[in-house]
């Protein structure tokens, strides 16, 4: 009878083991398999192809070698790596916006991306990389967006990171025409820019254009931002502060410290708000803007 005991012990524990180890193998193959069938069935295929699959933890999905083809004839976006650490498949699949999703895109390359096509609109802005590391975690309650964070990572440019609170924001954000944002809403969002050279660059371009030292066109840039921010006899108290902060980064161009904007209006602010307005203070006022530099 010992052994008997001992037998069925042995294999209650086996059974156990087994279950315990093919139960979450057997979730992980059932998500990428969903997520899959989603992709084909709201026509993704002809937007996102990749070259593999394979899950990422227990609700995951990893993607490697993605092109994202955001309008018929449109040069792709590709990607390094996609991956989803959550998605809501469930919204997904009956066709409304996700209510939360948590995504890393490694090695996205912006050459041609949905908002210019054949440009990259961060360029703009200095953002110049050939490849960025984006991060986005966000989840959705009704029309209440809260975002943490949205980050933009650009080696030898630095780092953008946004966290906050924004009502109605379009239910497809990557491949939204760009004045569908202006009906969206600002509640509360921080914005942080960490520098990783693109300063220096930037000044080291423009003075070798204009014919001076860097020191010099970083006084010369100064001086601008002043004129702008706090012109001569107005009152500016926004634009002082925001001055004080703008000219310490550029004085410490060679190792800057973080930049922070915060917008904390009292009620939200529709982004359309800001059409016609054709100064910094009044915008500031809107959107009760600061700009504080380190710390």
């Amino acid at each position: 009878m010992a052994n008997g005991l001992a037998r069925r012990a042995a294999a209650a524990l086996l059974l156990a083991a087994f279950c315990l180890g093919t139960a979450p193998a057997a979730a992980q193959t059932a998500t990428v398999d969903r997520f899959q069938e989603i992709l084909a069935s709201r026509g993704g295929a002809a937007i996102l192809s990749y070259q593999t699959i394979a899950a990422l933890g227990d609700g995951g999905v990893l993607l490697e070698g993605v092109a994202f083809t955001p309008q018929p004839g449109a040069a792709p976006v590709t990607v390094e790596r996609v991956l989803f650490h959550s998605i809501d498949l469930d919204a997904w699949e009956a066709g409304r916006p996700p209510a939360h999703l948590s995504v890393d895109l490694v090695g996205l390359a912006p050459a041609a991306g949905p908002l210019a096509p054949g440009g990259n609109p961060l360029a703009l802005i200095g953002f110049d990389a050939e490849s960025l590391d984006v991060r986005l975690d966000y989840r959705r309650t009704g029309p209440l967006t809260i975002l943490d964070p949205l980050r933009i990572t650009a080696a030898g440019a630095g780092v953008i990171e946004l966290r906050g609170r924004l009502m109605n924001l379009p239910d497809d954000p990557l491949f939204t025409p760009p004045m569908a944002f202006l009906g969206t809403q600002v509640d509360e969002v921080t914005i942080v820019y960490s520098d990783d050279g693109m300063i220096a660059r930037q000044l080291a371009a423009s003075a070798a254009a204009d014919g001076r030292t860097v020191d010099q066109q970083a006084a010369a840039v100064t001086q601008g931002l002043q004129a702008v921010l706090m012109p001569a006899g107005t009152a500016a108290p926004h634009g002082a502060a925001a001055f004080a902060a703008l000219s310490a980064l550029l004085a410490d161009y060679q190792a800057p410290a973080p930049l922070t904007l915060t917008l904390a209006p009292a009620q939200p602010v529709p982004l359309l708000n800001l059409m016609g307005i054709g100064n910094f203070e009044a915008v500031a006022e809107l959107f009760n803007l600061s700009v504080a530099y380190g710390g």
